[in-house]
């Protein structure tokens, strides 16, 4: 079944959840055979067990992970989600998308949720640099690549997004506020 994306028009009691991606830069897959990262929430588990994730909605700055809200920039693998500290266009690059190039099995199609709307092509260099990881890049406004990245996941395909908020972005003090349950 393929859900709609919704605006969600108030945002009371919000909570945040999912892990922060603060340096992939000291991240190092020694050790591991050079597998990289395994989703683990499914790792184990039959896909049939395990729920797979969409975009319900969104807002200026969040989105709603499956039943989550989510304050901030998202990425969104087929079982799991972090919280992405990417804030504008400009800041998207080789190394604020190398958790991509880590997961095993490879990531088919990574959208690229680039706010409101696409601002320019992306840097053909990054698209060649994913290309050559065997990941096509998809860059498009954050609704369309949270709604594409649906209705593959719901297909049961191994893909991901990564999306910029819609509006200006909060600062960590106040989604640090969120967190803890206070008003803001």
């Amino acid at each position: 079944m393929i859900r709609g994306l919704w605006k969600l028009s108030t945002l009371k009691n919000l909570s945040v959840t999912g892990v922060s991606l603060h340096s992939l830069r000291n991240f190092s897959t020694r050790g591991m055979g050079g597998v990289g990262l395994v989703d683990i929430t499914s790792a184990g588990y039959d896909d049939q067990e395990v729920p797979r994730l969409s975009v319900r909605g969104f807002g200026e700055s969040c989105f709603q992970v499956n039943e989550t809200l989510v304050h901030g920039s998202v990425i969104i693998l087929p079982h799991s989600y972090y919280i992405w500290e990417v804030t504008k266009f400009e800041d998207i690059t080789k190394e604020s998308l190398a958790l991509f190039t880590l997961i095993h099995p490879t990531i088919e199609v990574l959208f690229l949720g680039c706010g409101d709307q696409l601002p320019r092509p992306l840097d053909p260099a990054l698209v060649r640099y994913f290309k050559q990881k065997g990941i096509i890049l998809e860059a498009s406004s954050s609704t369309n690549a949270a709604a594409t990245f649906n209705v593959l996941n719901g297909e049961g395909r191994n893909v991901a997004c990564a999306l910029l908020g819609l509006g200006p972005q909060e600062s960590s003090s106040t989604t640090d506020r969120y967190a803890s349950g206070e008003k803001k």
